[in-house]
């Protein structure tokens, strides 16, 4: 997985939840970055979480979605009142506040979009729920 934002704060959060759930996160703070990673590293990018209003990201992931046809996007909004871009599989906003509820949504926006199955909590309760 790959995330992209200009939040570090965000991508770190993030990334070390992903890490804690076996996923393994790469980060990144703009899209020169993320062009000079994958250019110095064959990754395999099966999930995209970037922030589409950071320069170039539309039509960068336009371009990088041509050679990887099952890649899912997520893009990052800066407000859940802001229109939703076309380039992306789902959208969802920056989270205010990085606690339990915040990290089990984006967990299970992740797993849905992957196809993995959402773990079960004691009571037959879903991580989301």
């Amino acid at each position: 997985m790959l995330i992209v934002d200009w939040d570090l704060s965000f991508v770190f959060w993030l990334g070390t939840i992903l890490d804690g759930a076996g996923y393994q996160a790469i980060p990144a703070k703009d899209i020169p970055s993320v062009i000079s990673l994958l250019d110095q590293f064959k990754l395999e990018i099966d999930l995209l979480i970037v922030n589409p209003s950071l320069s170039e990201a539309v039509s960068w992931i336009d371009s990088f979605r041509q050679s990887r046809k099952n890649m899912k996007v997520i893009g990052v909004v800066e407000d859940s009142e802001a229109p939703h871009p076309t380039a992306v599989d789902a959208s969802k906003p920056r989270p205010s506040r990085f606690d339990q509820r915040t990290r089990s949504e984006w967990l299970h926006l992740i797993r849905t979009l992957l196809g993995c199955p959402v773990p079960k909590l004691a009571g037959g309760f879903s991580e989301a729920e």
